[in-house]
């Protein structure tokens, strides 16, 4: 029976796969072995897999000065029995050993969405997304300016925001080519830059809201406004976990979520502190906004001042009837 023995990095990625027809086959530094290890943990002569008399696959350690561990298992053994899928560690390297029959899962058709991510590394899909994101942004400067234009303050904002978008990319990028498994830079790129639009687009979006409502609904609108980037934080994450490790579908959904989880929690017990004075103040919305987007009917001048006028009224009676209690 043949052997392939993978060598795995850090987070179980193969690294490189051998197949060996032989039933003995030796592993360590020296050049004169069938699998070569180049780590200066591994000795000349390391280990022995070979099958014995009773057909039985064994891994036997050569005295070496780092010994053979199974995975999950804290002790070290002069041999272990072999069966296919086992995984050892030999110094700091990390082999998994299958036998040529071992069953493999079925294939996992493509499925839409991670065609979709594959579709945004092109470049003229990268154009049109950051010309969206530009225009979104231009849009969002104009609700909130007051007077002149600063132009070169809001090249400089741009600027950023391209560098930051090319920089969190990039370092994800080698992050996958680190880990082995294969990267696609514009595609890391596209995906970062449609969430950046798409979290902008929120934003502008809850601002005209916050404009538009009255105080009463300030609450659930900074919910949703703390929603919007929590969702953000998901779907990038739910995408790179797949464009730069190739995670499953369950599995990167799984982490994704829990990562936004504790993200939530940490945000959290920070703000607690200072909830109770927050509670004591006013909370304001400094956001400004163009008359041309307040899409309810405006408080007529009249009206604003006799509900100011019927509000000191009430205080004053709540004042007189508090003054007879006592």
């Amino acid at each position: 029976m043949e052997l392939i023995i993978e060598t795995l990095g850090t987070t179980h990625n193969v690294l490189d796969r051998s197949k060996f027809a032989g039933r003995d086959i030796s592993i360590g530094r020296a050049f004169d072995n069938d699998l070569i290890l180049t780590d200066e943990h591994i000795d000349a002569h390391h280990a022995r897999v070979y099958q014995d008399n009773d057909g039985q696959f064994w891994i036997s350690d050569l005295k070496s000065v780092n010994g053979i561990r199974k995975h999950k298992s804290h002790r070290r053994q002069q041999r272990w029995p072999l069966q296919s899928g086992d995984i050892f560690t030999l110094g700091r390297n990390k082999i998994r050993i299958y036998f040529s029959d071992h069953k493999l899962p079925e294939a996992v058709k493509i499925r839409p969405a991670e065609s979709f991510l594959l579709w945004l590394g092109r470049m003229p899909v990268l154009i049109g997304l950051f010309l969206l994101y530009l225009g979104i942004s231009l849009f969002a400067v104009w609700m909130q300016n007051t007077g002149d234009w600063e132009w070169e303050q809001i090249a400089n904002s741009q600027l950023r925001t391209v560098l930051t978008f090319t920089g969190l990319a990039f370092v994800v990028y080698l992050l996958s080519i680190l880990f082995k498994r294969g990267g696609n830079f514009l595609s890391h790129l596209g995906v970062l830059m449609l969430v950046f639009l798409l979290g902008k687009l929120l934003a502008v979006i809850t601002g005209i809201a916050y404009f538009n409502a009255d105080s009463d609904s300030d609450r659930l609108l900074d919910i949703v406004a703390a929603g919007n980037g929590y969702l953000m934080i998901f779907l990038y994450l739910w995408c790179i976990l797949y464009l730069a490790f190739h995670m499953p579908l369950l599995r990167r959904s799984i982490t994704a979520l829990v990562s936004v989880a504790i993200l939530a929690g940490l945000s959290y017990l920070g703000q607690a502190q200072f909830r109770a004075y927050q509670d004591r103040n006013i909370n304001v919305d400094n956001t400004h906004l163009p008359p041309q987007l307040l899409l309810r009917q405006a408080t007529d001048q009249n009206a604003f001042f006799d509900q100011a006028f019927e509000l000191f009224d009430e205080a004053d009676q709540r004042r007189r009837e508090l003054k007879e209690t006592k």
